[in-house]
């Protein structure tokens, strides 16, 4: 005997919903392989040698990026991808991705990595 009611299906997360299909050529199928989730757009649909971390929606409205104790950028979440989605925060967007279309021109970018300062010296005791 069969049952009228299944149970569901796990969700497979993709950046691609089942029912779209599946890109048409290298292009763009090497720009859905280098986009992550979080993204606004494709990655690489920006303009050519920019990347998220030059992007004025990388990092949202915050002046300063966290960083690692190593000194380089955090992965940060995309304004424009949480505009778009309707308040959806999405996931974290490394800064060395490819600029995606809706790409614009942030006034001073973070440094990519930061130089640690020499320790002071301490004061040998006199």
């Amino acid at each position: 005997m069969s049952h009228f009611w299944q149970q569901p299906q796990p969700v497979q997360h993709s950046l691609l919903s089942p029912g779209l299909t599946r890109p048409q050529g290298d292009a763009l199928a090497g720009m859905q392989a280098a986009t992550c989730k979080g993204m606004a757009h494709w990655a690489g649909s920006g303009p050519t040698d920019e990347t998220c971390r030059t992007c004025a929606h990388w990092g949202g409205d915050r002046k300063r990026v966290r960083r690692f104790e190593s000194g380089e950028l955090r992965p940060a979440r995309c304004a424009m991808f949480t505009r778009l989605s309707q308040g959806s925060l999405g996931d974290g967007v490394e800064h060395d991705r490819a600029a995606c279309r809706h790409w614009l021109k942030r006034e001073k970018p973070p440094v990519a990595v930061r130089e640690r300062k020499p320790a002071a010296p301490e004061d040998a005791g006199e």
